[in-house]
């Protein structure tokens, strides 16, 4: 199964990429991803409460460009649950944000359905963190 999506967001790619990096703006998502950004390297998504919600391992990360990781089923690891992919393709005063999420685990039609809600929510929001934040200086 596969979750493709694609945003546009009036900005630049690099205030797109500082929705995922910078922490200042990462928590008005709701939290902050915990990773050293080397591939190989640990990274999960930790809420505003200290908790870690989502474990995986960074494969893939170009600043700007692109980010690659895997998710997996519970602190231990041992399961692959997920591998999720953004890019990003500047077009004149525009950046689109496509992600794509390999899902490795069967999902009934209903969770799928959540699944895509999700993504257009987090992507909805994405945008408009990526969009305000172009106006300030970070």
């Amino acid at each position: 199964m596969r979750i493709e999506k694609s945003i546009l967001i009036n900005t630049t790619p690099d205030k797109v990429w500082k929705v995922f990096t910078n922490p200042l703006l990462t928590r008005k998502l709701g939290g902050i991803y915990k990773t050293n950004w080397n591939p190989g390297s640990f990274f999960g998504w930790q809420n505003l409460s200290g908790t870690q919600i989502t474990y995986g391992r960074l494969l893939g990360y170009r600043p700007g460009e692109y980010l690659k990781h895997e998710l997996f089923t519970g602190r231990d690891m041992q399961e692959l649950s997920s591998v999720i992919s953004y890019t990003t393709v500047f077009k004149q005063d525009h950046t689109i944000l496509h992600a794509i999420e390999e899902l490795l685990e069967e999902l009934t039609d209903a969770e799928f359905g959540d699944a895509v809600s999700g993504w257009e929510a987090a992507l909805q929001e994405l945008k408009k963190v990526a969009e305000s934040s172009s106006k300030l200086k970070l």
